[in-house]
């Protein structure tokens, strides 16, 4: 009797160290999968933060919206979007910049870089004249009859009345006459 009694308690105790063991087990692997979860979440919306929307338009293969790594360079996107195409001209781009998320990159033709550079900043001349609403010192002071002093003058009347909504307001800045008007009204513009 002694005998069976023992044999139960050490089956008592046998079970009891099973379950105190799987309990144990259980108990670790419960606290050790969230934090490998988590730690895979947070590289995962790190690799995710470091993904940058860019979009490419202009003289290359494919033009449209990019998914591109954060420090990736202008050429990078240029040669993701399938490279140059015939006729692109980067000596105005900045190949070697790194691209920031939501930015714009326009590759352009040599074909529309001669139209910039014929008129100087791409928005002040149009059509061959001068726009008098947007144009610099410089540009105005080109104009036949227009020197520094007038050019300057243009433009402090620009910012203290906006801009010219008539070509004939130009006569209202000191140093234009009617003289003056008729040989400059074919050379400007106001749009």
């Amino acid at each position: 009797m002694v005998e069976v009694a023992r044999k139960r308690l050490l089956f008592i105790a046998l079970l009891l160290i099973i379950v105190m063991g799987g309990s144990c087990y259980a108990y670790w692997q419960k606290n050790s999968v969230p934090e490998s979860t988590r730690i895979y979440e947070q590289t995962d919306k790190r690799a995710h933060q470091d993904l940058l929307t860019v979009y490419i338009s202009g003289a290359v293969i494919q033009p449209g919206v990019l998914k591109v790594n954060a420090g990736t360079k202008v050429i990078d996107v240029i040669n993701t979007a399938g490279g140059l195409a015939q006729g692109a001209e980067v000596g105005k781009l900045n190949l070697a910049q790194a691209v920031k998320d939501g930015m714009h990159i326009q590759v352009p033709t040599a074909k529309q870089t001669l139209q910039n550079s014929s008129n100087s900043d791409g928005s002040k001349s149009i059509g061959g004249k001068v726009n008098i609403n947007t144009a610099d010192k410089k540009e105005l002071d080109s104009l036949p009859g227009i020197g520094p002093a007038i050019a300057q003058r243009i433009i402090e009347y620009r910012q203290a009345n906006g801009p010219f909504k008539e070509l004939e307001h130009i006569k209202n800045v000191s140093g234009i006459s009617e003289n003056k008007y008729s040989k400059l009204k074919e050379k400007i513009t106001i749009q």
